[in-house]
């Protein structure tokens, strides 16, 4: 199983989904639905981000000896909304895009996009403890988590019609419409991969 999938197994169960939706307001089916647009953009800018810019990486790899995968164990939601954690790693990952996602989830899936911040603020740290775990287990250096997340790319890449739109929308300079496209198609493909 990739992490992504790992990852998203975590944040859309029902447990996670209900607390989630409890404090933030949004019904289970409008968590669920947004977390699977939200995780596979944040996956794939942070493999994008490694692979473009060694800096970066570096940045990256030092970022995850801070995140050991043990918040995966006792996920608190509200601590995490608390927390400025997760705002600073969605900046980190998705820069000058984060406006634009966070808008554009929130017209698909009816929330608003202080609904979404909330979302990304929740998944950012979840995504630095699944990538954090799995370095530490495998005992990665800057090289190897490279790696991983090139893995992880182009097992994105091998999914189905997802994987060209994600990553055209990473290499895009601007907050262009492609944005709309690259998240309706994450929303229904792993919609239609849980109908499955």
């Amino acid at each position: 199983m990739s992490l992504l999938n790992s990852l998203l197994g975590t944040v859309v169960n029902d447990t996670i989904s209900d607390q989630i939706a409890t404090t933030t307001g949004l019904s289970k089916e409008q968590t669920q639905q947004a977390m699977k647009m939200l995780v596979p953009v944040l996956m794939g800018s942070l493999a994008k981000n490694a692979e473009s810019d060694t800096t970066q990486a570096a940045s990256i790899n030092e970022a995850l000896n801070k995140h050991d995968g043990s918040i995966l164990s006792n996920i608190n939601i509200s601590d995490l909304l608390a927390s400025d954690d997760g705002k600073k790693i969605i900046g980190h990952i998705l820069g000058n895009k984060t406006a634009a996602v966070e808008q554009t989830v929130a017209k698909e899936t009816n929330a608003s996009p202080s609904q979404i911040e909330s979302l990304l603020k929740i998944a950012g740290p979840l995504l630095m403890g699944t990538l954090g775990k799995q370095k530490a287990e495998q005992g990665l250096d800057l090289e190897g988590l490279t790696s991983l997340l090139s893995n992880e790319k182009q097992a994105m890449k091998s999914d189905s019609t997802i994987q060209s739109m994600i990553f055209d929308f990473i290499d895009q300079n601007n907050d262009g419409s492609i944005i709309d496209d690259v998240l309706n198609i994450a929303g229904k493909f792993f919609g239609n991969k849980d109908q499955k």
